[in-house]
C-alpha cells in the first residue's frame, strides 16, 4: 500500500517537472569572480569615457555564450517594453536569439512573434544559434529564413492571430528598405523597439530612419543601450485613435 501511495507520488511530482516551463527557470546566480570582473571592467569603461556594462541574465536553457556585451541593453528595452504592450510582435533581426528569448517571456500568446533571421552569418550566430535556442528554451516563435520580398506581408500575416501591434528591429538599418517593400506590416503597429544603428556615425543626432518616424507619426517615448553601448536603442509610440 505505501509502495503503491510512493510510487503515485513519484510519477505526479515526474509529470509536474516535465511540464515546466524552461523560460519560468530563474538564471543561474552570479559567482563572485564574475561579479568583480564585471565591477574591474566598469572601472576601466568609467575612466576612459565609455558607458558600463550592466548584466541582463537569461534562463539557464539559453545555451549559447551571450557575453557581457552582447545585446544587454536591447534586451532590458524589451523586458520593459513588451508586457502590456504588445501582443503580436514582428522581429527584424533575431540574431542568436536573446532578444527573442525576452520577448517570449513577456508575450501572453507566445504564438504571435514571428523573427525574420537571414539564412547567413550574422553576430551571435544567426540563423542557426537562433533554432539552437528555440529548441532549447521551447519558443513558440516562427522563424523567416531569409531577406523579406516585397509583396511578403500576408504570407507573415498569416503565422499570427492578431495583427502585430509591436516591432523590434535591430537589422543594421533595414527598416525604411522593409517598409517600402511591404508597408501593409505597419498599418497596426504601436511601438517600435529599434537600435538605432542607421546613424552614421553612431551617435549622429538623426539617422535615416527619423524621417520614416515622423512620416508614420511615431514619438519617441523611451531610451536605452544599443550597438553594445555605442548606440542608442529607442523606444517609439504613437496612437491609432
Amino acid at each position: 500500500m505505501i509502495l503503491g501511495v510512493l510510487s503515485v507520488l513519484l510519477m505526479t511530482i515526474s509529470s509536474h517537472a516535465v511540464d515546466v516551463d524552461p523560460l519560468t527557470i530563474p538564471p543561474k546566480p552570479e559567482t563572485y569572480l564574475s561579479h568583480i570582473s564585471l565591477r574591474l571592467q566598469n572601472i576601466r569603461r568609467y575612466i576612459t569615457g565609455r558607458i558600463p556594462i550592466q548584466r541582463h541574465h537569461l534562463p539557464p536553457c539559453f545555451v549559447d555564450d551571450d557575453g557581457l556585451n552582447s545585446e544587454w541593453g536591447e534586451r532590458m528595452i524589451a523586458e520593459k517594453w513588451t508586457k502590456g504592450y504588445c501582443t503580436s510582435v514582428l522581429e527584424l533581426g533575431g540574431g542568436g536569439g536573446s532578444v527573442s528569448t525576452v520577448i517570449q517571456m513577456n508575450l501572453s500568446d507566445k504564438r504571435n512573434h514571428v523573427v525574420v533571421q537571414p539564412n547567413e552569418d550574422a553576430m551571435f550566430g544567426g540563423l542557426h544559434a537562433l533554432e539552437r535556442n528555440r529548441k532549447a528554451c521551447e519558443m513558440q516563435f516562427t522563424i523567416i529564413d531569409h531577406v523579406l520580398q516585397k509583396g511578403e506581408s500576408g504570407k507573415l500575416l498569416s503565422y499570427v492571430n492578431k495583427p502585430f501591434d509591436c516591432m523590434v528591429v535591430d537589422c543594421e538599418n533595414c527598416l525604411v528598405e522593409e517598409f517600402e517593400k511591404n508597408p501593409d506590416l505597419f498599418t497596426h503597429i504601436k511601438y517600435i523597439q529599434v537600435e538605432r544603428d542607421d546613424k552614421q556615425p553612431l551617435n549622429a543626432v538623426r539617422g535615416s530612419y527619423d524621417a520614416l518616424f515622423e512620416k508614420l507619426k511615431f514619438t519617441k517615448i523611451d531610451s536605452g543601450i544599443g550597438c553594445r553601448g555605442k548606440c542608442a536603442t529607442e523606444v517609439w509610440g504613437r496612437s491609432l485613435l
